[in-house]
């Protein structure tokens, strides 16, 4: 999961993720870490595509995703 995740382009790297299923249900929550330099319309479709990323290895799952600056260097 975090391997399709981190392959996102503007994705610098994966944290917390935890998985979980209630019934039939599944639900995802990860952090990525991301450009400082990354604008709102930008961060929004790099989470987007984060979304999509999780939902290709579970399909229908409800996905959290959050989000923290970084630099390449820290």
């Amino acid at each position: 999961m975090s391997g399709r995740i981190n392959a996102v382009a503007g994705v610098l790297g994966v944290d917390n993720v935890r998985l979980r299923s209630v019934g039939p249900r599944h639900f995802v929550e990860a952090t990525l870490r991301v450009p400082r330099s990354l604008g709102l319309e930008q961060l929004a479709e790099v989470r987007d595509a984060a979304v999509a990323a999780a939902r290709s290895v579970l399909p229908g799952a409800e996905v959290t995703i959050g989000s923290l600056p970084d630099s390449p260097s820290d």
